[in-house]
């Protein structure tokens, strides 16, 4: 087997398949699920805490209830109202992208 021989390379255009609609939904769908399964996680293990870190945990509900929202557009006129996060968690979260851009 020679590498001069082979001319298949998956970063050029001919060989590059773009997602169908339903592909891309699907992979957005997953990826919320995810998110959800993680935040539920986080929720569960902190729920001995108590008030420590209260903020967090409220912060994590509004998110969740955010991305549970997006899985199931008619939960919509459930959602919570939107909060700024407080100091704290402002900090702790700079620098992360939470934008449309990166989910789908």
């Amino acid at each position: 087997f020679c590498k001069e021989d082979d001319a298949y390379d998956p970063r050029k255009p001919e060989y590059v398949v773009a997602a169908t609609p339903e592909e891309i939904e699907e992979a957005r769908t997953q990826l919320l699920q995810q998110q959800i399964a993680a935040l539920e996680n986080a929720l569960a293990k902190s729920k001995h805490d108590g008030s420590r870190h209260q903020h967090v945990r409220r912060h994590y509900r509004r998110i969740l209830h955010e991305l549970e929202s997006q899985v199931s557009p008619g939960r919509a006129e459930q959602q919570l109202p939107r909060a700024s996060p407080c100091t704290e968690c402002r900090s702790a979260l700079k620098g992360l992208s939470f934008s449309d851009d990166a989910v789908g």
